[in-house]
């Protein structure tokens, strides 16, 4: 049975992986307190309400992937932020990826969820 609810999810996570999800929502919250968070290809997608009408693949959102020992971040802002971030591995593709044993670096995380949520005009 597929996972559909975002709490089973996190039901699913281990508690390193639960412990960070939370630290990056109270994060995104922090800049966002009306973030709204969903369920899209298995994995939490984080996004504000204003943004519905827009397509999933087109929405300023954070979606991010956890993994055994690190969660890999996905958003548009990522290239931006590369520079910023030189601690944490990105991919060509400009997927931040933050191991578990690395501090997180909150000011330029909190930029960059914030930086992600914007709709470019």
């Amino acid at each position: 049975m597929p996972i559909t609810q975002i709490e089973t999810y996190l039901d699913g996570l281990s508690n390193l992986q639960r412990d960070y999800y939370d630290q990056f929502k109270a994060l995104i919250e922090s800049v966002y307190p009306k973030v709204k968070v969903y369920l899209f290809a298995k994995q939490p997608y984080f996004y504000l309400e204003e943004h519905e009408s827009i397509n999933f693949h087109r929405r300023p959102s954070i979606m991010m992937a956890f993994f055994k020992d690190h969660v890999n971040i996905f958003s548009t802002a990522n290239a931006i932020f590369q520079s910023r971030l030189p601690m944490y591995t990105f991919t060509e593709k400009h997927t931040l990826q933050i191991y578990f044993d690395q501090r997180l670096e909150d000011d330029v995380l909190k930029e960059l969820f914030k930086a992600s949520l914007i709709l470019d005009k």
